[in-house]
């Protein structure tokens, strides 16, 4: 829990874990490497490491005579052909030790929460874990779970078949709607004004690298999706959290996880703040201004599941008074709006494929008659304030 950024976070992320969930103030986890197989093991697992085997992201195998990657799997390929690390571009130096691209539980020597959630329902609970890294969707999920996790290398969700026989459908629907490519050419902007931080006065420090043209200070530029290294920044700015929270939603409605009486489990792995955590700092402008960015995700992606706060998905915006006056001007028939994913409301494939449509013009309309009704909250909530940008995408200005 950022404690000491509270001040500047919203109602319906962080906040509402602290205020409605369980927290602990003085909890502390016995592992000696703070490395993310490590943690996320010892946390599905409630065992420590020297019981449960993943004592590092890294390994030497003396029987194998070389140093493995902890979730490596030479059994269980990878569905997806060249999904696995890209060593001219990885970032992450514990997956360029393995040398297939299977990942599998197997090393993983004692069960889970969610393999005992598995046992005691008989089979009957869903197990889910889903991340940007491999290693913390695996130990989320543990044996008896289903899990996915981002691949920088063809920049979609992936698994391996120690979980499944070909993708489910929903799998691939989200990865053909290309909601990381979609980020091409933005920036990483500040969420609120400078003078409102912290660590205001640390955006350009001497130890922080310029990476594969990402720049020293902000605004930060992603790129676009012809830069080898455009799915490496996506994992190093807010925009990575997008990915496994909308990636979760579908999973959610597609699997039917708490439609019935019988517990189900989903862990999902926001890793962009080990990322950033590891590049620029703890104590940085970055690193704040990530943190701020997660608690809005956190918001929107608790409200959509009906948690906190007061969801309004894009079909409702569509109904709106507003909304319906701009349509008709436009001769929009169908949706207006196809999906939130903060800080971004992206317009319908069919609008921003119209040649018949003044992209200015409806972009000012809706900035004109849609945008004054509102207060800066974050995007997905009724009182939102919003813009567009020239990418059919209408940014949040909370």
């Amino acid at each position: 829990m950022p404690i000491r950024f509270l001040d500047q976070l919203g109602a319906g992320g962080f906040r509402h874990l602290l205020e409605e969930g369980i927290h602990y103030n003085n909890a502390h986890h016995t592992l000696a490497n703070t490395e993310t197989i490590v943690g996320h093991t010892t946390q599905a697992a409630g065992a420590n490491p020297a019981a449960h085997g993943m004592v590092g992201n890294l390994w030497y195998d003396r029987e194998a005579g070389r140093t493995v990657y902890n979730i490596e799997d030479s059994d269980y390929s990878i569905f997806t052909s060249g999904a696995d690390v890209d060593d001219a571009t990885e970032i992450d130096p514990p997956q360029r030790a393995a040398t297939s691209d299977g990942r599998s539980p197997r090393t993983i020597l004692t069960s889970t929460f969610g393999d005992e959630l598995a046992v005691n329902t008989a089979g009957r609970a869903k197990v889910f874990g889903v991340s940007i890294k491999n290693r913390g969707a695996v130990a989320m999920a543990g044996h008896a779970g289903k899990t996915f996790w981002f691949s920088k290398a063809v920049g979609e969700f992936v698994t391996s078949n120690y979980y499944y026989d070909t993708y489910p459908s929903w799998v691939d629907a989200w990865n053909n709607k290309g909601l990381p490519q979609s980020y091409s050419d933005l920036l990483w902007e500040l969420l609120n004004p400078i003078d409102s931080y912290i660590f205001e006065g640390r955006d350009d420090q001497a130890w922080e690298p310029d990476f594969a043209g990402f720049g020293r200070t902000f605004p930060r530029l992603l790129g676009s999706t012809e830069d080898k290294y455009f799915t490496t920044l996506l994992t190093l700015s807010p925009f990575g959290y997008h990915m496994p929270a909308d990636f979760a939603k579908p999973l959610i409605d597609a699997e039917g996880l708490g439609d019935d009486d019988v517990t189900d489990f989903l862990g999902v792995s926001l890793s962009v703040t080990d990322y950033v955590g590891h590049f620029f700092g703890p104590s940085s402008l970055e690193a704040e201004d990530n943190l701020l960015q997660l608690d809005l995700t956190l918001a929107n992606l608790f409200a959509s599941l009906g948690m906190p706060g007061s969801y309004v998905s894009p079909d409702e915006w569509d109904t709106a008074p507003a909304a319906e006056q701009i349509k008709e001007r436009f001769g929009i028939e169908g949706p207006l709006f196809e999906s939130c994913d903060h800080p971004y409301l992206t317009l319908a494939a069919d609008v921003r494929d119209n040649p018949d449509i003044d992209r200015v013009a409806l972009e000012t309309a809706i900035a004109d008659n849609l945008v004054p009704q509102t207060t800066a909250l974050p995007c997905g909530f009724k009182g939102s304030t919003q813009h567009f940008n020239l990418f059919g995408k209408m940014e949040c200005l909370s």
